[in-house]
């Protein structure tokens, strides 16, 4: 499934701008050409939901961010019972 607006490839380029990296550097990453990679980044060409994926793990941000600009904060409550744990 391919993902084509020019929001989405702008956010990219910011985002692989703030690491001072090259096109280059970032297909190497996705596993694509840089010419490809241009084409995306340039939003010339959709973006597949693997790369989205990918992107946000090289970026440590989120999905969330690169499709649509904003972060939806999660919040997780762990509950851990210690008496419950036996060590053998």
């Amino acid at each position: 499934m391919k993902i084509s607006t020019s929001p989405i490839a702008k956010r990219i380029r910011k985002l692989r701008q703030s690491k001072n990296w090259t096109q280059k550097n970032v297909a190497e990453k996705l596993f694509i050409s840089q010419a490809a990679y241009s084409l995306i980044e340039g939003g010339q060409n959709g973006i597949s939901v693997n790369h989205v994926i990918r992107l946000s793990k090289i970026y440590h941000t989120t999905t969330d961010f690169i499709l649509i600009g904003k972060t939806i904060p999660v919040y997780i409550k762990i509950n851990l019972d210690y008496h419950h744990l036996i060590f053998k």
